[in-house]
């Protein structure tokens, strides 16, 4: 089973985004949500790339308070990260609004 690693502590850092912090909602299929917050961890050359591989990816994994959590995609509905990051990859539509 693929599962993506949210974090990483290699490559470049955008300083203005050094210090940003995320929160990631996890609806899953049974309608419950899971809220998770984290600070900024990839590079902005990466993040694209790890965000494809996320959309890819048949778990999510957290370290999590000192362990380790894995979510299979399979029972997941949606995911939502703000603020989003950026750069985003190129499937993504941008300047949307829900009506």
């Amino acid at each position: 089973m693929e599962s993506l690693w949210l974090g990483s502590k290699t490559g470049l850092r955008d300083p203005m985004s050094e210090n940003r912090k995320y929160v990631l909602s996890v609806r899953f299929t049974d309608r419950s949500v899971q809220h998770f917050a984290f600070p900024s961890q990839t590079d902005l050359v990466r993040i694209a790339a790890k965000i494809e591989r996320l959309l890819e990816s048949d778990a999510l994994a957290f370290q999590l308070e000192g362990r380790l959590l894995v979510l299979s995609t399979r029972h997941i509905q949606s995911v939502e990260i703000s603020p989003a990051p950026e750069p985003l990859p190129d499937t993504v539509i941008r300047n949307v609004r829900r009506l």
